[in-house]
């Protein structure tokens, strides 16, 4: 260069790997970071200066798409990072400082058509549980098949959303919200019971006025647990 010192231009090439944790899915936010830090120089010999070309350090082009995720702004880290540890060399008497990269390109997956896809099943479900409540209580044997198919729909449809995904330690946020559609379907089940004895009784009327209660109990309990779930998970 002009000014004496050297230019180089390094192109590299691979798979990078990293494992996404999913907490929030499908909501979720992920980053994909490359990091680069020389494996001999520290600090004392070596830095990282980000280019100052319209303040842009980082650009990627743009005609890279990554389907189900909309890429952000891709961000230049620069830190310093310390080994606790000598690597066996005896010359060393403390550990030094590393200067590290971090290209960071943040993506997000698209809220409405995600949470479409993935939730509009659930609330069809839950509508057609809630069906059971507008069936006369004589019908018992009619409002517990509507329940139970619901169930064993919704159990289909978790593990074929889960078949798609990385086996995780942890609940994501799709879990808890089939749990709590579990729970209210479970419920349903147990008013369906627990009317029919009234039903045999011939106090239809109760078992009316008990279905129109648990009905909003039910829902306003559903509702109230979904706040809580997807207010904890962000």
């Amino acid at each position: 260069m002009p000014d004496g010192t050297l230019y180089m231009v390094i192109r590299q090439q691979g798979i990078f790997s990293s494992k996404f944790p999913l907490q929030s899915y499908p909501f979720d936010k992920q980053n994909l970071t490359v990091a680069m830090e020389d494996s001999v120089y520290g600090t004392a010999d070596l830095i990282y200066v980000p280019d100052s070309f319209e303040n842009r350090p980082l650009t990627i082009n743009e005609r890279i798409s990554l389907p189900g995720f909309a890429i952000g702004n891709p961000v230049l880290k620069i830190s310093y990072f310390s080994y606790l540890t000598l690597f066996g060399d005896l010359r060393e008497t403390e550990a030094g400082d590393y200067a590290r990269a971090d290209f960071i390109i943040p993506i997000a997956r698209p809220w409405l058509a995600t949470g479409i896809k993935v939730f509009m099943p659930v609330i069809l479900i839950i509508l057609c549980t809630t069906l059971v409540f507008r069936v006369h209580p004589a019908y018992v044997e009619g409002r517990l098949g509507v329940a139970i198919t619901a169930l064993l729909t919704l159990v289909a449809l978790q593990l074929t959303t889960s078949s798609g995904l990385p086996e995780a330690s942890y609940m994501l946020l799709t879990d808890k919200v089939y749990i709590l559609c579990y729970l209210f379907i479970i419920a349903t089940l147990m008013q369906v019971v627990r009317t029919s004895s009234a039903v045999h009784r011939d106090d239809t009327q109760a078992a009316q006025k008990s279905d129109r209660n648990a009905l909003i109990l039910l829902l306003s309990l559903l509702v109230l647990g979904m706040v809580f779930v997807f207010r904890t998970s962000f």
